[in-house]
């Protein structure tokens, strides 16, 4: 998914930004409103995006690495770790399966297991030291808000130990009816502003 930014704004060219689409329509809603999301930051901002089902993460299987080693046994995301460590600002769009997260996207916070398990062997809050913040976009083709609640504290659970803050969220719903709309792509400007609050 390719972005030009071209705004200006408050931040600076030094932040990282890594947006994760969770849904599999590369030109969906969900990847309308991300896109106008991340056209918010200023031109020469640095933003990596991903799409959670080119991904395509292992699912975790409690093998039990991560309790004695640092990282995890399976290397399918170890570039996507690096950067998503090293990000400021993390951005997710998703859409709400049956009251919950696409596979894939599920298979990626799951695979944060890790982080909390190096957390509780070392005694810490966090394993990374930089405070984050995120934003969170749900997509829903029925009124959707039980899903959303669902997928919010799925991923509030997930940044426990990840030093994440969730600054803005946001739920563009009844998508199957009315698709989204210009409140929707305000509301997906508007997420950008919440990372200044």
């Amino acid at each position: 998914m390719d972005i030009e930014i071209e705004k200006k704004d408050e931040y600076t060219n030094g932040v990282n930004v890594v947006a994760v689409l969770g849904s599999p329509r590369k030109s969906g809603y969900g990847s309308k409103l991300l896109t106008q999301v991340l056209k918010e930051f200023p031109k020469g901002t640095n933003i990596e995006t991903y799409s959670a089902y080119e991904l395509n993460p292992t699912t975790c299987n409690a093998c039990g690495y991560c309790k004695a080693c640092d990282g995890c046994s399976k290397k399918d995301l170890d570039d996507f770790m690096k950067k998503f460590i090293n990000a400021d600002v993390i951005v997710f769009a998703v859409p709400n399966y049956n009251m919950g997260l696409p596979a894939p996207m599920k298979a990626l916070l799951d695979r944060f297991q890790r982080f909390y398990e190096q957390a509780k062997r070392q005694k810490v809050n966090s394993i990374i030291p930089k405070e984050r913040v995120a934003i969170l976009i749900v997509t829903s083709g029925s009124d959707g808000e039980i899903g959303f609640e669902v997928i919010k504290h799925q991923f509030l659970q997930a940044f426990t130990y990840l030093n994440i803050e969730l600054k803005g969220t946001m739920l563009a719903r009844n998508t199957n009816k009315a698709g989204i709309d210009s409140t929707d792509m305000k509301n997906a400007q508007d997420l950008y502003r919440s990372l200044r609050r």
